[in-house]
């Protein structure tokens, strides 16, 4: 059986957790090691930056969450605006022979293009930045075309989820009522 491997995340912050650390640590190890030959530990250390990253972080996510939720209302009421404004055309496509999923898909795209149209902004927006803050600081910057197909991939995603309901909404709609609608 090939040993097992145990990572200990040890925020070392002030002297005298240090001074704990040294001394608990190596006999905790050594205890764990003799009674359980199969475990190897290994010690990380984090800087004590840790925390303050962590936390911008974890706000980063909390502002980008609450971002998509706002462009997510905000495609979903385009939509249903543009739903009412066409509501003669959608009348007039299903008594010439649309069928409700022909509705659907038109509705949906036009979602999904909007929401692309914002994340590709973005993207170009974020690049923009950071290639303006790389020139006046010293940071490395990296772009991961990953994060950037994940970012195309949420696009969508937010495209579909708020233009489901408003297109669902012109697809439902009756041909006649429609047709009257002022």
């Amino acid at each position: 059986m090939p040993p097992v491997s145990i990572s200990m995340n040890l925020l070392s912050s002030d002297s005298t957790f240090k001074e704990i650390q040294s001394l608990v640590v190596p006999g905790i190890s050594l205890t764990i090691e003799k009674r359980f030959p199969a475990i190897r530990l290994k010690r990380v250390d984090f800087p004590t930056l840790g925390r303050p990253k962590i936390a911008i972080t974890g706000m980063a996510f909390l502002v980008t969450g609450i971002s998509l939720v706002v462009s997510a209302i905000g495609i979903m009421n385009v939509m249903f605006v543009s739903v009412r404004e066409r509501t003669k055309e959608i009348g007039l496509r299903k008594a010439m022979g649309a069928t409700n999923n022909n509705i659907l898909v038109q509705f949906l795209s036009e979602a999904i293009a909007i929401s692309i149209i914002g994340g590709v902004t973005g993207i170009i927006l974020v690049k923009l930045m950071t290639v303006a803050l790389a020139s006046y600081t010293s940071f490395p910057i990296e772009f991961d075309l990953l994060l950037i197909f994940y970012t195309f991939m949420v696009c969508v995603f937010i495209g579909i989820t708020s233009g489901i309901l408003p297109a669902r909404t012109a697809a439902n709609l009756h041909p006649i009522d429609a047709l009257r609608h002022e």
